[in-house]
């Protein structure tokens, strides 16, 4: 029956807006508590005259009327009444004509005032049987009230079970209600959940026949539209990508064409003093344009999804010397110092053997990417300024100890380049990684910067799985790079 009324409740509930469903469930919700309020009042009554009184059937009334013309002893328990209970034979003119116990005595007359007083009393049990047709006489039976545990014993049960009953009909109602909004409320959530965190194109598969079902289809069809600006702006932005790869190949022959053609001029004698001077700005304003050719050649083709590095592994300690020796005499040619500390990872891992130095490069772009961070130090650092790398190790935040690791070192190699010199100011920290950002926010090339240097050691590094970061310290400028270590298969 609950099944089936689920069912009518389902299809009333069909297409119906969801204030007009909800209006629907309070309303029924509130006449079934009226309903089950009036049972209950009922129920009090029934539940009254259970308790409290003895309800002696027919059979026992004419029992007791014939023990008593027999001069019989009444079967009071037989008959499932206290031993208390008395009776009295009355004619029709109200007069005594027999009694048990505490009755009145034969020939008591009753007025009619003080027997129907007695009958209506609320505080008497008492029973009138008529044993025949023409009310010739009647059976008057008195019992006493029966013993109760507590006073308003009836009231209680009855409330108790109101109570109970009003808990369930709410409980159902809320269970239809779930279904019917709470748990569609849930999954549209959930899905905006998805679509928040870049599952464009998820879609919810609600039917809840409600206004809700229109809301699910807006978000999917927002979704499915986000999806697909997505994969426009993708497919744009391969296409600028790629435009930026051709444009950059094709300008670098005749630019390098260009700058040959000059030097050879160049070396000619017989060109003036002045033909010389235009000769040494066309060169060198050329390479200038060719190094923002390589530089911005270089950015695309890193951001190109179809980009791979061709990684190998290397020990980290060997790579940072050999590296950092090309740039010794272009630091000393500079005026400025430089202190290299790649044993810190060993003497810190308490003889941690080569092995643990193993990380897999693209060597030719690892160099890039410090390249740019010491010639940054030579353009920018100021005058008689140090450099310093160090090597060290770090923990991996994800490790923990209830997690069972392939190895018992330390997962991260961090390399810190550092310097004494003038350092950058707050406001610019946030921006340093960006493409074409100058910290002079100037455009000119004088410096033969191309703003993209930066960006292009923060995607290498990204490429081979490890982070950069600017440090916010005082005095000078602070990068700390991640790598992961790379282990052998066992």
């Amino acid at each position: 029956m609950k099944r089936m009324n689920r069912k009518l409740m389902n299809k009333r509930g069909q297409d119906k807006p969801l204030a007009q469903q909800l209006t629907g469930l309070n309303t029924l919700m509130i006449l079934l508590i009226i309903a089950l309020g009036g049972f209950a009042f009922y129920l009090n009554g029934e539940l009254t005259e259970q308790m409290y009184y003895y309800n002696p059937s027919v059979d026992a009334l004419e029992d007791i009327y014939s023990s008593l013309l027999n001069k019989e002893k009444i079967p009071w328990r037989t008959l499932g009444l206290p031993e208390e209970s008395y009776v009295e034979r009355i004619d029709r003119e109200y007069t005594v004509l027999e009694s048990t116990g505490p009755g009145h005595p034969t020939g008591y007359a009753y007025s009619v005032r003080v027997f129907n007083e007695l009958i209506n009393d609320p505080s008497s049990d008492m029973m009138v049987y008529y044993p025949y047709a023409d009310d010739r006489e009647m059976l008057v039976l008195f019992m006493p009230y029966k013993e109760v545990f507590i006073e308003n014993q009836a009231a209680l049960v009855s409330t108790v079970i109101f109570a109970v009953g009003a808990l369930f009909l709410v409980f159902i109602i809320s269970r239809f209600s779930a279904k019917q909004i709470i748990q569609p409320l849930d999954k549209l959530s959930k899905a905006v959940h998805e679509i928040s965190q870049g599952k464009y194109g998820h879609t919810i598969d609600l039917k809840a026949g409600n206004d809700l079902d229109r809301l699910a289809d807006d978000i999917n069809n927002l979704s499915e539209t986000i999806k697909n600006e997505i994969l426009k702006r993708e497919s744009l932005e391969t296409s600028r990508q790629q435009l930026i790869l051709d444009i950059s190949h094709d300008l670098k022959t005749p630019l390098t064409n260009v700058i040959g053609y000059s030097e050879s001029l160049k070396a000619s004698v017989s060109l003036s003093e002045a033909d010389h001077k235009w000769l040494d700005a066309i060169i060198r304003n050329g390479i200038r344009a060719n190094r923002l050719l390589d530089d911005l050649f270089t950015y695309s083709k890193l951001n190109a999804s179809q980009y791979r590095l061709d990684l190998h592994t290397y020990n980290i300690k060997y790579v940072l010397e050999d590296l950092l020796a090309g740039w010794i005499s272009d630091i000393e040619k500079a005026d400025k110092y430089y202190d290299i500390q790649t044993d810190l990872l060993q003497s810190h891992a308490q003889g941690a053997s080569s092995a643990n130095l193993n990380v897999q490069l693209d060597i030719q772009g690892f160099r890039r990417a410090l390249d740019n961070l010491i010639g940054n130090f030579i353009k920018h650092s100021g005058d008689k300024t140090t450099l310093t790398v160090k090597l060290l190790d770090e923990p991996d935040p994800l490790e923990s100890d209830t997690r069972v690791s392939t190895c018992s070192e330390q997962t991260y190699i961090v390399i810190m380049v550092s310097d004494n010199g003038i350092g950058m100011s707050p406001d610019i920290q946030e921006e340093i990684f960006k493409p074409f950002f100058r910290a002079d926010g100037a455009r000119s090339t004088r410096d033969g910067g191309s703003g993209l240097g930066l960006s292009i050691t923060k995607r290498i590094i990204e490429l081979h799985g490890g982070s950069i970061d600017l440090l916010v310290k005082p005095g000078g400028t602070h990068f700390k790079i991640k790598l992961p270590k790379f282990h052998e298969n066992p």
